[in-house]
């Protein structure tokens, strides 16, 4: 013995070489030594010392799980283990895509991330029902619509609708329901015609299909538009349908005269006698194919008006341009004006409404009415007429009643509206006249609904 006396695991103590020197006395090259903790490095003697030269390249180490962002780890050959991620916008995930959400990619640290198209990008959810239809989340979602309409009793033979406009939303129907009668399940159509269209001469009788529709009281065929005066007194509604098959079939004849006629506009309606236009005129009919179906901004358009609310109201008049809501504040919401006119002050813009009458409306009824749109039903909204005779609505049949048929008969609207007082017969003819004041004093001695022969929605 002699040097260093000290044997570690890669070298023994020195010893003489028997010709007086002292030489070290290492262990054999590649004897296993004690491990550093790195996969990527051997750990053997090297003249007496514990070496950590690094693997080859490709050695494994790590995580060996295989995944679409993430291979096997390996040695890179200079003693570090490398992950091995998929670089960033690999593509990953399933193959499908759409619209709002391409091919997921990698990114970049082993993760398959979604790569959804930016958020409020326009696309189609291919649902009827849904308007404004935008990307967020890799979905294509659009607003639900339409909202359920504002519902209003009109009187004992009428109510109306105020559907929600809405821009850019497709096409629906009204539809009208009710709690007091099951089995009704109809549709707002036959809206009334209006003005004189267009005439050319035809040379048959089978090219002319002018629209007639009541127009009273008239003396003559010529205070009728496009009808004849019957009995000297109303224009007459009793005829075929017109050749067309226009809009206005459903309550219009086709008048023979040698005349065609393009279909009568739709006509706007004042009810309140405050010389503004009202919304349109309608009545019920069985079948959605033969509905009115519009828009929800086409239901309103061209009778969006600035409304000022007035306390307190009984009656429409009561209103600086605006409708009374059932005998409480004069009614003050709704949204811009279509036509981007301005309203002053504490004016909003105060939508149109589709008035709703005709023989499948009677007295103390309640009616949902709903806005269709294909499969999907908005939510709906309801009111009930008044009772029979009652036309202020009050809960009463009395002389006020008498006094208010009269006004109308007069052309006073002040208190009532036209729907309010226009009772007779069970489908109002658009006149006030001696028979609805005669169904007044009728219904204050006691007769009812039915008794003057009205039928009623259901058995």
């Amino acid at each position: 013995m002699c040097g260093d006396p000290s044997d570690t695991v890669c070298d023994s103590p020195d010893a003489c070489n028997g010709l007086g020197v002292c030489e070290p006395n290492p262990k054999p090259d590649g004897t296993e030594c004690p491990d550093d903790g790195n996969e990527c490095s051997l750990d053997y003697c090297i003249t007496g010392e514990c070496a950590h030269p690094p693997t080859d390249v490709g050695t494994v180490c790590g995580d060996q799980s295989d995944k679409e962002c993430d291979n096997p780890d390996s040695c890179d050959g200079a003693g570090d283990c490398l992950d091995n991620f998929e670089d960033v916008g690999f593509p990953c995930g399933e193959d499908s895509v759409d619209q709002c959400d391409r091919r997921d990619i990698c990114d970049g640290v082993g993760a398959c991330d979604p790569n959804y198209e930016p958020a409020g990008k326009a696309c189609d959810d291919e649902e009827v029902c849904t308007g404004n239809d935008e990307c967020f989340e890799g979905v294509c979602a659009g607003t639900l619509i339409p909202e359920a309409p504002i519902v209003r009793t009109e009187g004992p033979k009428a109510v109306s609708a105020i559907a929600q406009p809405v821009v850019g939303v497709p096409d629906v129907a009204m539809r009208v329901t009710s709690p007091d009668w099951p089995c009704l399940s109809k549709y707002v159509g036959a809206m009334r015609c209006g003005g004189d269209g267009k005439a050319t001469w035809c040379e048959s009788d089978a090219d002319c299909n002018n629209c007639s529709y009541s127009h009273g009281p008239c003396l003559s065929d010529a205070d009728c538009d496009y009808g004849r005066c019957d009995n000297g007194w109303e224009c007459s509604l009793a005829a075929q349908d017109c050749a067309d098959l226009s809009e206005c079939v459903r309550i219009d004849f086709c008048n023979i005269t040698g005349i065609l006629c393009e279909p009568a506009p739709l006509e706007l309606v004042d009810v309140n006698g405050d010389g503004l236009m009202d919304g349109w005129e309608g009545t019920l009919i069985d079948n959605l194919s033969d509905a009115t179906v519009m828009s929800l901004a086409d239901w309103t358009a061209g009778v969006m008006r600035c409304s000022k609310s007035v306390l307190p109201c009984t009656v429409d008049g009561d209103c600086e341009r605006g409708i009374c809501d059932n005998g409480s504040p004069c009614i003050v919401s709704a949204g811009p004006c279509p036509d981007s006119s301005t309203c002053v002050l504490d004016e909003v813009c105060l939508p149109g409404r589709v008035f709703i009458n005709g023989e499948d409306i009677v007295p103390s009824s309640v009616y949902d009415i709903q806005a269709e749109c294909g499969a999907y039903l908005a939510p709906s909204s309801g009111a009930s007429t008044c009772l029979w005779g009652d036309v202020n609505c009050d809960g009463y049949t009395n002389v006020t009643d008498v006094q208010l048929v009269k006004l109308g008969n007069e052309g006073t609207f002040q208190y009532a509206t036209f729907h309010q007082l226009d009772i007779d017969p069970c489908s109002p003819q658009g006149i006030i006249n001696i028979t609805d004041l005669q169904r007044v004093l009728l219904a204050i001695e006691g007769q009812t609904y039915q008794d003057m022969g009205c039928t009623v929605p259901c058995p």
